[in-house]
């Protein structure tokens, strides 16, 4: 069976081992809200693993196109509570039938 040495965020080796279809548990290593990772292989066989996200193509485009728009929007993510607040506008107030009305219906 093949294993691997991966470092613990503390940096004390865990030994990683993998089962006959090359699969292994990461539960013992990294952290819980990394779920997704691109993985590189070395020369010398040595995997690094990055924690990744995946970002929508049109929110790459804005990203590449407005970068400093784009690096004011996450900033603004990060701390909301930064930012004004401003009212939200009125919502239009249409009656609604009620449940025992009939709803009239055009073919």
């Amino acid at each position: 069976m093949a294993m691997d040495i991966i470092w613990s965020e503390a940096h004390e080796p865990v030994l990683v081992e993998l089962d006959e279809r090359r699969r292994t548990s990461l539960g013992r290593v990294g952290r819980k809200e990394h779920t997704r990772y691109l993985v590189e292989e070395q020369s010398d066989g040595t995997l690094i693993w990055r924690p990744a996200v995946v970002v929508p193509e049109h929110e790459l485009q804005f990203m590449t196109a407005y970068p400093d728009s784009y690096a004011q929007i996450r900033e603004r993510q990060a701390s909301p509570d930064a930012g004004r607040l401003r009212d939200r506008p009125a919502r239009s107030r249409s009656r609604r039938p009620e449940p025992s009305e009939p709803v009239a219906v055009r073919a």
